[in-house]
């Protein structure tokens, strides 16, 4: 949480820009270009799987027999739709895990004598 002066209240700044020392500050800067940048790509490599995927369909249908699927032809695009899924799956993760810990810094930084954390028997 942010212990600047005119930061926004509950505003994350792990990686300020505001930060005293202007080596960290560049620092920060870089980290966080390299985090949009990653972001930006893992979407590209989505996208590009989703049309790989399509391509893989495509090529199969066309293939003679036409419009038939072998099981060869159906493992093929099966495991072009699971690495597509899992790359997915594996954003929302990855987005959702750091959502959590963020969350959790934050109530840590705000209230950290506020809950028992231990289980109590009644």
């Amino acid at each position: 949480m942010s212990d600047h002066p005119g930061s926004k209240p509950g505003f994350h700044d792990e990686f300020s820009e505001l930060h005293h020392d202007p080596l960290i500050r560049a620092l920060h800067v870089v980290i966080r270009l390299c985090v949009k940048v990653m972001a930006l790509l893992m979407v590209l490599v989505i996208l590009w799987g989703v049309a790989d995927v399509a391509y893989v369909f495509y090529n199969s249908l066309v293939a003679p027999p036409f419009m038939l699927l072998n099981v060869s032809n159906i493992f093929h695009i099966f495991g072009a739709f699971m690495v597509v899924l899992i790359a997915i799956a594996s954003v929302v993760l990855a987005l959702g895990v750091t959502y959590w810990l963020i969350g959790q810094a934050g109530q840590m930084l705000t209230e950290p004598f506020a809950k028992n954390t231990t289980l109590e028997e009644p």
